[in-house]
């Protein structure tokens, strides 16, 4: 048995064996809410546009940077993606977008679910009758977040491309429909600080370990993190059934994601502030 599978053996059946992870060192990954049943705009569609979209159809480019696509077809809010659903739903369906990809069919599934139940937004009952029920409650002020750089060291773009480029940065949505570059289906960067920034060289050696939905048995599969913290797998290399889940293993005590995920893109919630309930950063074991 190689070192990766005997690591990931490990934590499977430490995991199993019922050994708890220190609460202290812990990091829920998952929402911080119970997200709400069904498909949505802000849990499911919206990162679906960032990952195949709006690279082109976003309303904030201008010229070259819409690399074609037409003035006016944006798809980064969701009153112009509701507007547009049918004839987004068939440009999916038929391959002609993204352009030198496809979207997986686990997501066009999810696109067509949206539609046929009522396109909802973001998944709460807004009505004035519950509304009206709910006492105010003062609004808790913003509390800025330092961006950091725990390594000390920073990709730049002289450093040229490859494995190693641009630690934190969106992989999977800079690279869609770029033919000069690898397509992404699982991409994120494991990070020294809960809130380092941009192109900050993460963690090397972290044993990153996806857990996937299949049934009745997971299947699992490990990635190393390369010297700039960042690891991935490439559209069409393997298949990853969701929901899933990921633990890190590297240091004396691991990591885990408390809730099943259907995003396979790191990024879309790991910023130096977090999204979507994320703390910040995927952050390396201690």
């Amino acid at each position: 048995m190689n070192r990766t599978l005997a690591l990931a053996s490990m934590l499977l059946a430490t995991t199993a064996c019922g050994t708890k992870i220190d609460p202290v060192q812990q990091v829920d990954y998952g929402p911080l809410d119970v997200p709400p049943a069904g498909v949505t705009w802000c849990k499911d569609i919206q990162p679906m546009m960032a990952r195949f979209c709006i690279t082109c159809h976003d309303s904030t480019k201008s010229g070259a940077d819409r690399q074609g696509a037409p003035t006016g077809v944006d798809y980064d809010t969701y009153a112009t993606v509701s507007a547009s659903a049918l004839a987004v739903k068939a440009t999916i369906q038929n391959g002609s977008m993204p352009p030198g990809g496809s979207v997986p069919t686990v997501d066009q599934g999810l696109f067509v679910e949206w539609i046929d139940t009522g396109k909802r937004e973001c998944g709460a009952d807004t009505s004035e009758d519950i509304a009206s029920d709910v006492p105010d409650v003062p609004a808790t002020p913003d509390i800025p977040v330092v961006a950091t750089c725990t390594s000390g060291k920073h990709w730049a773009v002289a450093d040229g491309q490859g494995f190693q480029m641009s630690p934190g940065g969106n992989c999977i949505t800079c690279h869609a429909g770029k033919a000069n570059a690898p397509s992404y289906m699982l991409a994120g960067t494991v990070m020294g600080g809960l809130h380092d920034e941009d192109d900050c060289d993460g963690v090397l050696g972290v044993l990153v370990v996806i857990e996937d939905g299949s049934s009745p048995t997971p299947r699992i599969r490990t990635y190393t993190t390369n010297a700039a913290g960042n690891f991935f797998l490439e559209t069409g290399s393997a298949d990853i059934t969701l929901p899933y889940r990921a633990h890190l293993s590297g240091g004396t005590t691991p990591r885990a994601m408390n809730s099943p995920q259907t995003d396979l893109n790191c990024a879309n919630c790991h910023t130096v502030a977090g999204l979507h309930g994320a703390p910040g950063r995927v952050l390396a074991p201690q």
